[in-house]
């Protein structure tokens, strides 16, 4: 996997009650929160699988959906019974969104 150097729009940030409960509770939540943004808008997809992350490359110029996966570090885990975040932006780039995998 290799990330590649082509930038998109994610359009307006939205995320979840739950992120923003975690986020609001655990100032190292959130911190981590803006480490996975940037790391998303830079085309690094994260723990996603080498099939998604292809896909996703390929999405930048298509305009498809784009989703980002990021297990929480170990001293996260407590936060949430998931242990790993979503990140999606949709097709349109209006939106990207951030929640646990179990929200969606």
């Amino acid at each position: 996997m290799t990330i590649t150097n082509t930038t998109f729009p994610t359009g307006t940030l939205l995320h979840t009650s739950a992120v923003n409960q975690a986020a609001k509770e655990d100032p190292f939540f959130a911190l981590f929160l803006m480490h996975v943004i940037a790391r998303h808008k830079n085309n690094d997809w994260g723990d996603c699988c080498e099939t998604d992350w292809e896909m996703n490359d390929i999405a930048i110029s298509k305009k498809n959906r784009i989703l980002s996966v990021y297990h929480l570090p170990q001293d996260l885990k407590s936060i949430h019974r998931d242990e790993k975040i979503w990140i999606v932006t949709e097709w349109d780039r209006k939106y990207t969104t951030i929640l646990f995998p179990s929200e969606y």
